[in-house]
């Protein structure tokens, strides 16, 4: 028996892999055609700062490296992205090997139930779909800052310098900034204004550049108006990193996105798209994972023919499942807490996952 879950989880997990592969290549190939000018570009300007132009071989393992180095935290994203549509074409191919080479008629003829033929594929299911939380919450968040280049800025390992919005910190304090260095945790082109209890501006600070000493931001090369030196407030660096992205709330994690909730001065739109942003992550896995038990019980065959049929009859259900996932994070349901809703697409698939799984004729 363990025999048997080994080989068919192998063979289900070399078919995860090999699409995976065909996808994430076929990918980097498409958009290395459609940039391959602003590579090449991006390539020259690193060998003339370096020794000369060099060869064309050189150029053209430049170009290579600026193409991995853009892309390798891309594919990482990419992998979460699409993690429950690969996982349920991956069983589709596996169950088709499977019928193609009549063994499941022989584990039906040697007393094998077919829900023995589901455990391997719910379980490698399972361990694929654990891989992609720990990387939304281990991994994307770390590396964040890469996701946002492009081709001109590939080969860049320090986070790409941004502005600054008007950003208040809940203290008193707006924040206004041309330019904020990520690498040195700094603010270049500084506006700061200072208002009282009610709201009234008391005070305008501008200098040219402003630094984080670990409690407050130090500005220097101050200007006329207002003579503060030292602004303490609870917008450290991390908060102008997070607030950066939080349109990308996918990129964030459970730790970065409750950090920015405790923000005070945090509008109610951001505050519920963030809530989403959290909860919907979770759900979103949990629908694939659902969507890929749905699935299952439409290719498990008693008797060999053509998998035309149980295709065209689990498409529907899986692209449906698949899209309820996918929305979880953006859904909005009136009257339910945010959390709740996050998982309204799960509680809809978990009934049919029972009853398809339950109804298998073996």
């Amino acid at each position: 028996m363990r025999t048997l879950n080994r080989y068919i989880a192998g063979l289900y997990t070399w078919n995860v892999l090999v699409l995976l592969l065909v996808i994430f290549a076929l990918v980097v190939v498409v958009d290395l055609f459609v940039n391959l000018e602003e590579f090449s570009r991006a390539a020259g300007e690193i060998a003339e700062t370096s020794d000369g132009a060099g060869s064309g071989l050189r150029h053209a393992l430049l170009t290579s490296m600026l193409v991995i180095d853009l892309w390798w935290p891309r594919i990482l994203q990419l992998f979460n992205y699409l993690v429950g549509v690969v996982l349920v074409t991956a069983m589709g191919f596996t169950c088709w090997q499977l019928v193609r080479h009549r063994e499941f008629v022989a584990m039906l003829s040697s007393g094998i139930s077919l829900h023995r033929a589901m455990r391997p594929l719910m379980i490698v299911g399972l361990v694929f779909i654990v891989i992609a939380g720990l990387n939304q919450e281990l991994i994307i968040p770390r590396i964040a800052h890469l996701l946002n280049r492009d081709p001109r800025n590939s080969g860049q390992r320090a986070p790409v310098a941004f502005s600054i919005p008007l950003t208040p910190d809940g203290a008193g304090h707006v924040f206004l900034a041309r330019e904020f260095d990520d690498e040195h945790e700094r603010m270049l082109l500084v506006h700061v204004w200072s208002a009282d209890e009610q709201g009234r501006l008391t005070s305008m600070t501008r200098a040219d550049e402003a630094d984080w000493d670990g409690s407050a931001w130090v500005l220097r090369n101050q200007g006329a108006e207002g003579t503060v030196a030292r602004v303490e407030s609870p917008l450290d660096p991390m908060q102008f990193r997070v607030r950066h992205v939080r349109g990308f709330g996918q990129n964030l994690s459970w730790r970065q996105i409750s950090r920015m909730l405790e923000q005070p001065g945090l509008p109610d739109t951001d505050r519920e798209r963030l809530q989403r942003a959290r909860w919907g992550r979770f759900g979103g896995l949990i629908s694939a994972y659902l969507t890929l038990i749905v699935a299952i019980p439409f290719f498990l065959r008693r008797s060999p023919g053509p998998m035309l049929g149980p295709s065209l009859k689990a498409a529907p259900v899986c692209v449906l499942g698949l899209a309820a996932g996918a929305a979880s994070s953006a859904a909005i349901f009136p009257g339910l807490p945010i959390w709740l809703g996050a998982f309204i697409p799960c509680l809809i698939l978990a009934p049919f996952a029972i009853a398809l799984t339950s109804g298998v004729k073996s």
